[in-house]
């Protein structure tokens, strides 16, 4: 050893052999350099903004080729015309029952009046075009985010990697098909909430990291579970911080519909409205046993398995690092398409969009990517047809997804340190 800590590669003296001279003790060892592998050097400027153009005109081809879904798009209309117009009562339940609370009607809302003031044009399905804008709008924050997080796992900028993380994550099909499939661009934006607050807990910002997760429960109620992992994971006051901020802001924002309108407001955030399709296993088993609507133990068993994840990282206390966090996060939001009876596509996205960004592996964001369109077709195909087997192929799927997804969470979580808290 060194006198400055660093290992010396010491040889012989040059002896009678003609050896060559030892290098300096303080001299540290430098390995042989390797080249990176292709998926990890800097692609050209032009190669990465083309590799980007034609991720963002997959995405148009997709949308506006008629393919945006007129399925729950009434729900959205009804909110946001609402809200324009001052009036809480009514606007969660009307011609369509809503299945989230109204935070994507806030983030809806300036779009709204800024085309109803500039390009007026209704019809039963779309108020004017600012709804198309505010659903685009959604998707670039989500591809921002999902940028951002790419970096601080370590993937390098502007990478082979980080590109295939983007369309992985934006341009995947269970993505998309929260506008093809049904029009949830609340699911979009509350995934991008999801991974705001992971980066607000890496930089311990506890406020914003609380902030992100009210609107996205506001959003989504499906939010409750990054909430629990990200409390899990953090500890003391910065515990508090999550779960009672995000909590508030929820509640602040809630408590007008519910002044107003009760009932409404209740069936919007219990989001009951919704029963067994031919897209799940599950959902074959509950027609066959019930013929009725969505059993409550579909939401149950998820939220029970979220809660003993995090006991687990609460009791391990883990190193807290980006990977580690949007792992968690991914391995438990998977849980949900496992076990629910509707099983649409868009129930993966968030889950497929937290696999693609949570490692450097450039294996990673294609999984999610293949994934994606197989969950997408064989869903579009139970819907249409009915058969158990595209059912079948999607649960083997996810449940290969939520093995691997844990497995690869278990080795990052042996390492234990002191958890992140306030400083």
């Amino acid at each position: 050893m060194t006198p400055s800590g660093q290992v010396g590669r010491v040889g012989p003296a040059g002896g009678e052999d003609g050896a060559e001279a030892s290098e300096p003790a303080d001299a540290p060892h430098l390995p042989d350099a390797v080249a990176d592998p292709w998926w990890s050097r800097p692609l050209p400027p032009v190669v990465w903004g083309a590799g980007v153009l034609a991720v963002l005109g997959w995405i148009v081809v997709r949308l506006v080729e008629g393919q945006i879904t007129q399925v729950d798009r009434v729900q959205q209309y009804q909110l946001v015309e609402g809200l324009a117009s001052g009036r809480f009562k009514g606007s969660l339940r009307g011609l369509n029952s809503q299945a989230s609370p109204p935070g994507y009607g806030f983030f809806a809302l300036p779009f709204h009046l800024v085309f109803e003031r500039f390009a007026p044009t209704h019809n039963f399905y779309v108020p004017n075009d600012g709804w198309y804008v505010a659903g685009y709008a959604a998707l670039l924050i989500l591809a921002v985010v999902v940028v951002l997080s790419l970096r601080a796992v370590g993937v390098p900028r502007r990478s082979a990697t980080e590109l295939i993380g983007l369309a992985s994550a934006v341009g995947g099909g269970a993505t998309l098909a929260c506008y093809t499939e049904s029009y949830h661009p609340s699911d979009v934006l509350a995934t991008a909430c999801t991974l705001l607050a992971g980066l607000a807990v890496l930089r311990q910002r506890w406020a914003w990291a609380a902030a992100a997760l009210g609107f996205g429960l506001l959003c989504k109620q499906w939010v409750i579970v990054p909430i629990a992992v990200l409390a899990a994971l953090s500890g003391g006051r910065a515990r508090v911080w999550l779960v009672a901020g995000s909590g508030a802001i929820f509640a602040a924002v809630v408590a007008p519909f519910l002044a107003t309108d009760r009932q409404g407001t209740m069936e919007a955030i219990r989001a009951f409205e919704v029963g067994p399709t031919s897209r799940t296993i599950y959902s074959h088993i509950t027609v066959l046993l019930t013929q009725d609507r969505i059993g409550v133990e579909s939401r149950i068993v998820p939220l029970v398995v979220v809660a003993g994840v995090c006991v687990w990282l609460i009791r391990a206390r883990p190193a807290i690092t980006p990977e580690l966090v949007f792992g968690a996060l991914a391995a438990t939001m998977l849980v949900r398409p496992l076990f629910d009876a509707a099983g649409y596509a868009y129930y993966a996205a968030p889950g497929l969009v937290l696999i693609a960004v949570f490692s450097r592996d450039w294996r990673w964001p294609i999984a999610s990517l293949v994934s994606g369109v197989v969950i997408n077709a064989m869903a579009k195909r139970a819907y249409l047809y009915e058969p158990w087997w595209p059912a079948a192929v999607n649960l083997v799927l996810i449940l290969a997804l939520v093995l691997a997804t844990f497995a690869r969470l278990h080795r990052l979580v042996g390492t234990r340190e002191v958890r992140v808290a306030p400083a």
